[in-house]
C-alpha cells in the first residue's frame, strides 16, 4: 500500500513538474525584446542650415532629451528598425535605427532628416 501511494505521490510530483516547465517555456515565448538598447545612448546631429550640432540623449527609459531640455511628449511606436516619438504639439520625431543604432532622426514639425552621429564613450 505505501508502494502505491509512493508511486502515485510521484507521479504526480513528476506531472507538476512537467507542467511548470511547460509553463515557463510558454512565459519565455511571449517576452517583448528590449529595444531600448538599440536607441538608448548619447547621440548628435547637424542641422545642415544652420550648421549647428545637437546634443541627443536618449535614456534606458526611452526619454528624450535634445540639447539639455527633455521633449514633452510619448512614443507612440517602437521596434527594432524605428522609434516614434509624439510631442504635445502633435508632431512626430522619427528615429531610424540601421545596424542595432540610431542612423537618422526625422522631425516632421520641420521636414527635414538629419544623420545621426555617436557620441558614445567607448
Amino acid at each position: 500500500m505505501a508502494d502505491i501511494f509512493k508511486q502515485s505521490a510521484q507521479r504526480l510530483n513528476d506531472w507538476v513538474q512537467k507542467r511548470r516547465v511547460k509553463q515557463h517555456a510558454q512565459a519565455v515565448e511571449h517576452v517583448e525584446p528590449d529595444y531600448s538598447t538599440i536607441f538608448a545612448g548619447k547621440w548628435a546631429f547637424i542641422d545642415a542650415h544652420t550648421k549647428k550640432e545637437h546634443a541627443m540623449l536618449i535614456d534606458q527609459d526611452l526619454k528624450i532629451t535634445i540639447d539639455h531640455k527633455k521633449l514633452d511628449g510619448h512614443i507612440i511606436g517602437l521596434s527594432s528598425e524605428l522609434l516614434t516619438f509624439l510631442d504635445h504639439y502633435g508632431f512626430q520625431l522619427k528615429i531610424f535605427a540601421q545596424d542595432r543604432r540610431p542612423a537618422k532622426i526625422y522631425d516632421e514639425s520641420s521636414g527635414e532628416t538629419y544623420d545621426i552621429v555617436d557620441r558614445n564613450t567607448p
